[in-house]
């Protein structure tokens, strides 16, 4: 995979999505199944939407969970900015419940894939197989 974040719905029924969450820098990896309200790749949107807007603008959320106690995994997604030039990048941690696994990198990102990324969101639909994805800038 090339660097960046894809989330995929899997699977769906009537209360969930089950996605695939894929994430990647230059140099690490990861990857899970986790679960979501058939709202949140909207509600991700709503909450990156215009990001950057200033060399101190940060963003979070969270897909899925961390705690054991529940099925499906977990990511969280920090979006920062290195420095007042826009220079940014998103800090992911991945958790997998089927073997306790966990990753945290960061992967550069730009202003115009996270627009594109929005969009992509904003039009995901509940059916098998709909995509959003985040490159990172070459």
């Amino acid at each position: 995979m090339d660097p960046g974040i894809e989330i995929e719905v899997f699977w769906f029924d009537d209360d969930v999505l089950e996605l695939l969450v894929r994430a990647s820098s230059s140099g690490f990896a990861g990857r899970t199944a986790l679960y979501a309200s058939h709202d949140a790749p909207q509600t991700m949107a709503a909450a990156i939407r215009g990001f950057p807007v200033s060399g101190s603008d940060r963003r979070e959320f969270q897909l899925g969970t961390f705690d054991p106690k529940y099925a499906g995994g977990g990511c969280r997604f920090v979006f920062l900015c290195a420095d007042t030039a826009g220079h940014a990048f998103v800090h992911v941690t991945i958790h997998s419940d089927y073997d306790a696994a966990r990753a945290e990198f960061a992967i550069a990102i730009e202003a115009q894939g996270v627009a594109e990324f929005v969009d992509q969101l904003e039009r995901m639909s509940v059916v098998e197989g709909a995509l959003a994805r985040l490159n990172s800038p070459p």
